[in-house]
């Protein structure tokens, strides 16, 4: 296997059969892991979308503040700490899981959540009116032989009514991956090096109304340290049921999605020259389920 500057090594790490309950423990050690140290972002690149050229200098001091910030920018000692409920998070996961087809178990090990500004959310974990708050989840999920522990913090800042945020909003996550590989034998394989730990960056600016309508395209821009990528996606939802999001990869069109009520519906539309040539670039998806069609009404 390669093992230059930019290639992942990897060695044998945990046996299932001598950790058994033990994963939950490697779970939360994992989560508990500072971020990798990254230098601030000097330019985010070309903008072909006119939305996201008039956010981008927005978005390079938010996402160079997560950066810099670090660990204390999503520290929740520096708010109110809120009663949190797993079981209803987990509920919520396999919901979402079940409508993006089904293919990955979660597990969430940890959560946490406090208010900077504003009250904590009700029993059903739904905010009202002007908040700032952070919230903090590590899990477990796997999908055939890939296993990763994860460890996603938001900060949020908006207006909720009825546990919705309306109005301008903006959503600020970082993201804390470690992958593993599942051999035939059940040893789990984890990388080393420089992409041992992948930590992304996303920032979301959106104005919605009440029922999940933009007002405005919703812009999330993104950084992936160890891709290297610079990652833009504008949506717009004419309907709060239905959306169309078109990405882009450090300034190039990427893909397009068409989805409703949160599942996959319509064309999934892929802008590689390669996956073009080989008429390969559309995938199309009814209700969440991909299937082979001619047409693929998005209604």
């Amino acid at each position: 296997m390669a093992t230059g500057s930019g290639a992942a090594v990897y060695r044998v790490v945990l046996r299932p059969a001598i950790l058994g309950a033990g994963m939950v423990a490697a779970a939360a050690c994992l989560s508990a892991k500072p971020a990798l140290a990254q230098e601030a972002l000097k330019s985010l690149g070309p903008m072909p979308d006119p939305a996201a050229a008039a956010l981008a200098p927005r978005a390079l001091a938010d996402l160079n503040r997560m950066i810099t910030q670090g660990d204390a920018f999503f520290d929740v000692k520096q708010g109110k700490a809120c009663k949190t409920d797993i079981d209803l998070l987990q509920k919520e996961t396999d919901k979402w899981a079940i409508a993006a087809g089904g293919t990955t178990t979660t597990t969430i090990k940890e959560h946490a959540r406090a208010v900077l500004s504003g009250a904590c959310p009700d029993a059903k974990g739904a905010f009202s009116g002007p908040a700032e708050h952070i919230e903090v989840t590590a899990s477990h999920s796997e999908i055939s032989n890939i296993v990763m522990d994860a460890h996603r913090e938001v900060r949020v800042n908006g207006v909720y009514a009825q546990g919705r945020l309306v109005g301008e909003s903006a959503t600020f996550v970082r993201t804390r991956n470690t992958t593993y590989h599942k051999l035939s034998s059940g040893e789990l394989v984890a990388p080393q090096g420089p992409q041992a730990q992948d930590v992304s960056y996303y920032v979301t600016y959106a104005v919605e109304d009440q029922t999940g309508r933009t007002l405005k395209p919703s812009v999330l821009f993104s950084w992936s340290g160890a891709q290297k990528i610079v990652h833009v996606s504008v949506d717009e939802s004419p309907d709060g049921q239905r959306s169309v999001g078109t990405s882009y990869q450090n300034g190039k069109p990427f893909m397009r999605t068409r989805m409703k009520n949160g599942a996959y519906h319509g064309w999934l539309e892929y802008f590689d020259p390669t996956l073009i040539q080989l008429k390969q670039d559309k995938v199309c998806y009814q209700n969440g389920t991909q299937i082979k069609a001619l047409q693929c009404p998005d209604t």
